[in-house]
């Protein structure tokens, strides 16, 4: 994970609400303290799923990754978020959980469970024509729907 600061953890605390202060003198927190705090706040606000996703987000990583090609970005960035995912994980097995993630939904659930993620298909107007210009558009949207109705966290 990229490394933050006191001083941007503090900036995250507060774009999530839990209205953190970084102290400039000796009273300032360890960056553990900070982000305990924060995913303590986020957890009672039903907010960790956007706080992962924030934390996980490619913006996260322009410094780590800066200046590599596409291809290297996504492979990297890629690695990264799984290895932390997995590390994460290792923790939360013995408690019989585990987080799973979705696109950009993150969430704890019971180890093997089953996680139901619903989309909403766009509907076509009446007048709406399948043309070529659009089929594949519609298709992509179906077949993304189907292909993440139901997906099993084994």
């Amino acid at each position: 994970m990229p490394y933050f600061s006191r001083l941007t953890l503090c900036d995250i605390s507060n774009k999530f609400g839990s209205h953190a202060t970084y102290g400039w003198s000796s009273g300032a927190q360890s960056r553990w303290a900070y982000l305990d705090g924060l995913l303590e706040h986020c957890i009672q606000d039903k907010q960790e799923s956007n706080l992962l996703a924030f934390l996980f987000s490619k913006g996260q990583f322009v410094n780590k990754l800066r200046g590599q090609t596409p291809e290297v970005i996504e492979y990297a960035y890629t690695q990264i978020v799984n290895t932390v995912i997995v590390q994460i994980n290792g923790v939360l097995y013995f408690g019989g959980n585990e987080l799973a993630q979705i696109g950009k939904v993150f969430d704890i659930c019971k180890l093997g469970s089953t996680i139901w993620v619903t989309y909403t298909i766009p509907t076509l107007a009446n007048s709406a024509v399948i043309s070529p210009s659009n089929a594949t558009e519609v298709w992509y949207s179906l077949i993304h729907v189907l292909s993440f109705v139901c997906v099993n966290i084994l």
